[in-house]
């Protein structure tokens, strides 16, 4: 989980966690460890080649492989969340 840093990309990101249920857009999810579903990062995007924005001025919903994280909150633990 360490190696995930500032500017690594979501397909990087994605080699070490995996998606976590619950509310998020294109460009801020919280992600859980493929190791242990416990461990929890929030992390945010930015777009690559695209707008951040939908054509009615709406964060995008869609996810690129190549989106950089610009933000993570600090690892945590959390029991799983159940959509």
């Amino acid at each position: 989980m360490q190696t995930i840093k500032l500017g690594a990309t979501r397909q990087t990101l994605l080699t070490v966690f995996t998606i976590e249920g619950g509310l998020s857009t294109g460009l801020q999810r919280t992600f859980v460890s493929r190791d242990c579903p416990y461990f929890k990062v929030n992390v945010e995007f930015q777009p690559v080649g695209r707008s951040d924005r939908d054509g009615d001025g709406r964060v995008t919903l869609v996810e690129g492989n190549e989106d950089i994280i610009i933000k993570l909150s600090p690892f945590y633990l959390e029991f799983k969340v159940m959509d």
